[in-house]
Order: structure tokens, then sequence, then C-alpha cells
């Protein structure tokens, strides 16, 4: 799909399990009219068909990540439920800051995955099942 680039190696490594976790997805992407976007929402084996993604144009700062956030139906558990205390939106934020800010220097395209652990402790951890992180270059 892009000719023009060369590719020295790449690595593959396992995806990341969280049992305690909400599944999550991010990326970059070129909108045709308004160039990069940043894109977030509900992951798992069902994205396609759950369809709970929102975008955003770049550069994102903390405020306009989090208005992302809150574009998707996955903010209601994200913000807990009965037993399950919320997840760390900031650390997801910041996430969504880092691609966007990808975007600004020179990447063009990138998939991952985002585990955000369900206790305040817990990381937030990012894989993709490809590899640790599905990158095309402009």
């Amino acid at each position: 799909a892009y000719p023009q680039v060369r590719l020295d190696g790449f690595t593959v490594q396992p995806m990341i399990k969280r049992k305690q976790s909400h599944e999550l997805i991010a990326g970059l992407t070129t909108d045709p009219t308004f160039g990069p976007v940043v894109m977030f929402g509900a992951g798992g084996t069902a994205v396609e068909v759950v369809n709970d993604t929102a975008v955003g144009l770049v550069p994102l700062d903390i405020v306009l990540a989090d208005d992302i956030i809150e574009r998707t139906r996955i903010r209601h558990v994200l913000a807990g439920y009965r037993d399950v205390p919320p997840a760390n939106r900031r650390a997801i934020g910041l996430a969504l800051v880092a691609l966007s800010q990808l975007a600004v220097t020179a990447v063009s395209t990138i998939l991952c995955t985002l585990y955000c652990g369900r206790r305040r402790s817990h990381a937030l951890s990012v894989s993709s099942p490809w590899a640790p992180a599905t990158i095309s270059p402009r």
C-alpha cells in the first residue's frame, strides 16, 4: 500500500492481555479534507461491530483529548460502575496527546490498543495485535 516506504525490519510481540482492564482502540489516520486526525473508542474483537469511535484534529491538548473521549459511549464504562472503579481518564488523554504529537512530527498512520486498568494503581498499557504499534511513515 506504500511502495515508497522502505522497511529495514520489524518486531512482532505477543499482545498484552489484562484481565482487570478495559480494551480501547486509538490511532492516527489522514482525513482527505482535514488532514491528520486522532481516533479513539471501544476496542476489542468486535470493534467494527460496536462502532464506538470519535476523531479529533491534531494537534491535541489534554482538553481536546478529553473531548474525544467524551464523545464515545465507552466513556460510561470508563467512569466506573457498581464495584468497578473509574479508569484513569487523564492517562488515556495523555496517550491521545502523544499520538497527536506523532502525527505532527512524522507519522501518518498508527493503530494501537490501549488497556486501561480498572484499578487506579494500574498504568496504561499500549499494545497492538500486529506489533507494539503499526506505523506508516509519511
